[in-house]
């Protein structure tokens, strides 16, 4: 997608998929709970910071923010088709109203990308820069610097990419639709509700 009516299908698309979902505070039938929407964690992650999204997936689905996020980096695994769960890094604007597309967010991801295994001087890109070379660290809410281009609030954030929640159980594009907390976790949008 790309020039004023891609960035007008998205919004639009957006919009969509906050009417599949519903407003804040949702509620989701039992057997959709547990059928469909409930995530259980991969053994790995007991010990890992991202178990906070799964104790915190209802809540997201209830009261999270819908959002365009694009992707930084994710792992290589989410490709292809595959069975298991992985993580990956994504940038958002937590603010609806500022109205920000997937094509705002490309250039920002792809500057943010670039800071990987480099030494910037600034250390607040140094600090990125850390996070995602060492693909290990999670990291929920983090402000992306204006220096990277962001003119709306921006922020870096760690999630799951939940397979059975994936169109086609796989990651085919860049950028998707997600719930946000003020805390800044972030959840996939299961794709029954995309449009």
């Amino acid at each position: 997608m790309a020039g004023p009516y891609a960035e007008k299908e998205t919004l639009v698309w957006l919009r969509q998929c906050r009417r599949n979902l519903g407003e804040a505070p949702r509620r989701f039938g039992l057997w959709e709970r547990l059928t469909y929407l409930t995530l259980f964690p991969p053994s790995w992650v007991w010990s890992d910071p991202l178990l906070r999204l799964y104790t915190k997936q209802f809540r997201l689905l209830r009261e999270g923010t819908l959002v365009w996020a694009h992707v930084v980096q994710a792992n290589s695994l989410l490709f292809s088709p595959g069975p298991w769960d992985s993580p990956g890094e994504v940038i958002f604007c937590p603010n609806p109203g500022e109205g920000v597309t997937p094509e705002q967010l490309a250039p920002i991801a792809k500057r943010i990308y670039a800071l990987k295994g480099t030494q910037p001087s600034d250390p607040r890109e140094r600090h990125l820069a850390d996070h995602l070379t060492n693909e290990r660290t999670r990291r929920f809410g983090l402000r992306v610097p204006e220096t990277l281009g962001a003119t709306f609030p921006c922020y870096l954030s760690t999630l799951m990419f939940p397979r059975k929640h994936l169109p086609n159980r796989q990651l085919e594009h860049p950028f998707f639709p997600v719930l946000v907390l003020p805390e800044g976790e972030v959840l996939f949008l299961p794709a029954r509700y995309w449009s």
